[in-house]
């Protein structure tokens, strides 16, 4: 699922030739006994990207280092 949003986002920025210098990931936990829970990391680049291994790469370093086993 990653890969896929990953590859989505880099495809879609490319197409706008568009770049940006962040990756977020926002997970959400709906088994959270009030709602939802939300979790939000952000990382800033070094330089501007649209380049899908780079941002895959980074989001899943987000979600490696945020995940609660």
């Amino acid at each position: 699922m990653l890969k896929k949003l990953a590859k989505e986002v880099s495809d879609r920025a490319i197409e706008a030739d568009k770049i940006g210098n962040s990756v977020q990931l926002t997970l959400k936990d709906a088994e959270y006994v009030s709602g939802f829970k939300s979790i939000t990391r952000s990382k800033h680049l070094d330089k501007y990207t649209n380049d899908y291994n780079i941002i895959y790469n980074t989001a899943y370093t987000l979600l490696e280092n945020n995940l609660e086993i």
